[in-house]
C-alpha cells in the first residue's frame, strides 16, 4: 500500500450491517493509508490507518486491525506527489476529532438508492422520499 489509498472494509458489526443495507453495498467502512503516522514504543507495528469510529472518533490503527476482513484497496489515479502530501496532513490533522453524526443522520434519511425507496413490489416499507444532499446525489 502507499499513502493516499483507500481501504474499503466489509464490517461484521450490527452498525456495518446497518450501513451495508442502507447503501446496498458489500462495504460498511473506510479506512485512509497514510503511511508510519504514529507508533507507541510497546506496539509491535506502526499505525497506518486512519478512520472515523463512532466511539473513539477520528483515529489512527495498524493495518492488522483489518487482517481477517474482506477488504478492496483503491488507489486514487493520477494524484500528484504534491496533492498526496496535502491530502496525507489533512487527514492527520483530523485524529482527535468526533465522529460526525450528522452525515449518519443525513445518509438514514436521504440515500437516494435505499432498498426501501421506490419499490413497487408491495413489501416495501413506507418512507418518504426526500432530495438528497448533493453530497449524496448520484452523480
Amino acid at each position: 500500500m502507499q499513502p493516499g489509498d483507500v481501504l474499503l472494509v466489509e464490517g461484521e458489526t450490527f452498525m456495518s450491517t446497518a450501513i451495508q443495507y442502507l447503501t446496498t453495498s458489500t462495504w460498511s467502512h473506510v479506512c485512509f493509508y497514510a503511511g508510519n503516522v504514529y507508533q507507541e514504543p510497546t506496539e509491535a507495528e506502526p499505525r497506518v490507518l486512519i478512520e472515523a469510529d463512532l466511539v473513539e472518533g477520528v483515529i489512527a490503527v495498524p493495518l492488522s486491525k483489518y487482517a481477517e476482513h474482506n477488504i478492496r484497496i483503491c488507489r486514487p489515479v493520477g494524484l500528484s506527489e504534491e496533492d498526496t502530501k496535502a491530502i496525507v496532513d489533512f487527514m492527520i490533522n483530523h485524529i482527535g476529532l468526533n465522529y460526525d453524526l450528522k452525515n449518519i443522520f443525513d445518509l438514514i434519511i436521504s440515500y437516494p438508492r435505499h432498498p426501501c425507496h421506490g419499490a413497487s413490489d408491495g413489501n416495501s416499507l413506507p418512507l418518504a422520499v426526500v432530495s438528497p444532499p448533493a453530497r449524496f446525489a448520484p452523480r
